[in-house]
């Protein structure tokens, strides 16, 4: 399994931009084979953060999923509605205990 977090700072004027990518990347994304979980959270003390949380199969799947056109067009919106460059970190998933 992998995992990503990917961490945004919007503009504070880009909300109603980003709700308007946000949505049909959210759905393009969870219908792609190798997606077990993609999220979007917005920080309650800032909600200038945005964070997604994902889980894949693989890493090849994840890798599918950064060469999509959907992903790809998304990337290149976000560049006007960031505050600056994202933080991204990918997990490589070894063992998963659940409770």
């Amino acid at each position: 399994m992998v995992v990503v977090h990917a961490r945004f700072a919007l503009k504070s004027d880009a909300h109603a931009a980003f709700a308007r990518l946000r949505d049909p990347m959210v759905a393009a994304t969870r219908a792609e084979d190798g997606c077990t979980s993609y999220r979007v959270y917005v920080g309650t003390e800032d909600r200038d953060e945005v964070v997604f949380v994902e889980e894949w199969t693989s890493r090849t799947a994840l890798e599918r999923h950064f060469a999509t056109p959907h992903f790809l067009a998304f990337v290149a919106a976000m560049g006007a509605l960031a505050a600056r460059p994202p933080e991204v970190r990918i997990y490589d998933v070894t063992g998963v205990e659940v409770k």
